[in-house]
């Protein structure tokens, strides 16, 4: 038996630095893209992302845990 919020899949998603940032329209942040991954992360279902080495632990852990 299912009961909200409890999902039998998994999110894989990436974060990388394509250079966004610099584009003339549509651009967004490496940290607007962290802000997005961010919300992705209050989902409850399993998660998998790979990442490139800009992404280290501490930045992660400062991110998403601030204080």
């Amino acid at each position: 038996m299912s009961s909200a919020g409890v999902y039998n899949f998994t999110v894989v998603t990436g974060l990388y630095d394509i250079g966004r940032g610099k584009w003339k329209t549509q651009s967004r942040t490496y940290s607007q893209y962290l802000g997005y991954l961010s919300q992705v992360t209050l989902l409850l279902v399993a998660l998998v992302t790979d990442k490139d080495s800009q992404l280290t632990t501490e930045t992660a852990t400062s991110f998403f845990h601030p204080g």
